[in-house]
C-alpha cells in the first residue's frame, strides 16, 4: 500500500496546505500502560484517495494539524480514545467528528462492530490484524507495521460511504450524528474530583465517616495521577482505596496490615494517612450521605423491568440494538434523575439520556413523558 511518510515539521506544513474540505479520515497508534494520558505513537490519514502516516516522534509539534480539524470533517472508527488524545493535544473538540461504528450501530451490524469486521462486512477485504500489540512508540517500525497502520484508514471512506447512503436509507442519518455530537460532548466534560469517591466499587458499603475519608482520597488519587501522568490505579489501587477508608489506619503498618503495597506506602504512605486524618476531623453532621444504590429503592425492579422491555420494544420497532438506546447504566442514571433530585435541583442540572435528543424521541411513550 503505498503512502507518503511525514516526519518533518516542514512536511507537515506542506501537507496541511494542501488539506481541502472535503472528509478527513483518520485514526492514531497509541500506548498506554502505566500513564494517565495516552502516548500517541502514530497518526493516520487519508484524504482525497491519498494515504499519510505521520510520525509525532520525529515531527514533534502537531498543532499545524490539529488545527485543522477546528474547520473540516473528521472520520474515524471507534474514535472514543482518539478524541482524547485530540483533546489533549489540541485543546478543544470543534469541528465535526464521525464515528462508523456509531454508524454500523443505527444500521443494527452490531453495536460495537470491529473496524476489520466492518471492512469485511461492507468490502469483503479480510484485514491482517498480527500487528496489534506492536510498541508504537519504538523505532524504527517495520514495514508490516506500516502497512498494519495505513489499512485502518484505507477502507474507512469507502465503508462511510456505503453506510451513509443506508442510514439516509433507514431515515436514521439525523440521529446517527446527533449520537456522535453526544459522544464529542461528553469526553468534554470535566471530572469533578470532590465526586469521584461515588464511583469508587462498592463505596455505597461504606458508612458516612468512612467516605468523609474515601472522597478526600479518590480526589488526591486522580490529581496525583494527572499531575504525574499516571495510571490511577499506579499511584494506589482502587480496592487499597476502599480498604483505607473503612478501616482508617493511622499508622505505615496499619496501612500494610490492610493490604496497601510497600511501594504505595513508600511514595505515598505520609499523604494517606494525613487525608485519613483529615476525613477523621470532618464534623459529623459534614460527612457525605450515606450512598443509596438505585436499586434498593421502593419499586425499582417493577419500574427497571418495565423501562427494559421499553427499550426492548423501541428497538425491534426501529431495528437498533438494545445497548444502542440504552445499557443498564443508562436506565439507572434516568431512575437516579427522578428518584434523586429535587424538582429545583433536575432545572439545574442536564436532562439523562433518556430524556434528550434522539433517545426521547424514540422512547418518549415509554417513559411516560
Amino acid at each position: 500500500m503505498n503512502f507518503t511518510f511525514i516526519n518533518s515539521q516542514p512536511e507537515l506544513q506542506q501537507l496541511c496546505a494542501g488539506l481541502s474540505n472535503e472528509l478527513l479520515a483518520l485514526d492514531t497508534e497509541f500506548v498506554r500502560t502505566r500513564t494517565f494520558y495516552a502516548n500517541l505513537g502514530l497518526l493516520q490519514l487519508a484524504h482525497q484517495g491519498k494515504y499519510y502516516l505521520i510520525d509525532p516522534l520525529a515531527v514533534g509539534d502537531l498543532s499545524p494539524f490539529w488545527q485543522q480539524l477546528s474547520s473540516k470533517t473528521s472520520l474515524w472508527h471507534s474514535f472514543g480514545e482518539d478524541l482524547e488524545i485530540v483533546l489533549n493535544h489540541k485543546g478543544d473538540l470543534t469541528g465535526e467528528y464521525l464515528d462508523t461504528q456509531v454508524a454500523c450501530a443505527f444500521l443494527n451490524m452490531g453495536h460495537s462492530l470491529g473496524y476489520a469486521a466492518m471492512v469485511e462486512q461492507l468490502t469483503g477485504v479480510v484485514l491482517d490484524k498480527g500487528e496489534a500489540r506492536t510498541d508504537w512508540l519504538a523505532r524504527p517500525l517495520q514495514p508490516a507495521q506500516l502497512d498494519y497502520a495505513i489499512k485502518d484508514v484505507v477502507y474507512l471512506q469507502q465503508c462511510y460511504e456505503q453506510l451513509a447512503q443506508k442510514l439516509e436509507q433507514k431515515g436514521m442519518t439525523a440521529f446517527f450524528k446527533q449520537e456522535c455530537q453526544n459522544l464529542v460532548e461528553k469526553r468534554l466534560q470535566k471530572v469533578e474530583p470532590d465526586a469521584l469517591y461515588l464511583d469508587i466499587k462498592n463505596a455505597a458499603k461504606l458508612n458516612r465517616r468512612s467516605l468523609a475519608i474515601l472522597k478526600p482520597l479518590a480526589s488526591w488519587r486522580f490529581q496525583t495521577a494527572q499531575n504525574r501522568n499516571y495510571a490511577l490505579n499506579f499511584v494506589v489501587k482502587e480496592a487499597h482505596l476502599w480498604e483505607i477508608a473503612k478501616h482508617a489506619p493511622k499508622s505505615k503498618a496499619e496501612l500494610a496490615n490492610i493490604g496497601v503495597t510497600d511501594q504505595e506506602i513508600r511514595i505515598h504512605g505520609n499523604t494517606i494517612l494525613k487525608l485519613v486524618k483529615q476525613g477523621l476531623a470532618v464534623s459529623s453532621a459534614e460527612c457525605p450521605e450515606k450512598i443509596k444504590p438505585i436499586n434498593e429503592y421502593s419499586g425499582y425492579k417493577k419500574e427497571f423491568k418495565r423501562l427494559k422491555e421499553g427499550v426492548a420494544s423501541a428497538a425491534q420497532q426501529y431495528d437498533l440494538p438494545v445497548e444502542l438506546i440504552a445499557s443498564k447504566k443508562t436506565i439507572h442514571q434516568y431512575l437516579a434523575w427522578l428518584w434523586q433530585l429535587s424538582d429545583q435541583d433536575k432545572a439545574n442540572v442536564s436532562k439523562p439520556a433518556l430524556l434528550s435528543g434522539w433517545r426521547f424521541e424514540l422512547m418518549a411513550k415509554h417513559l411516560g413523558q
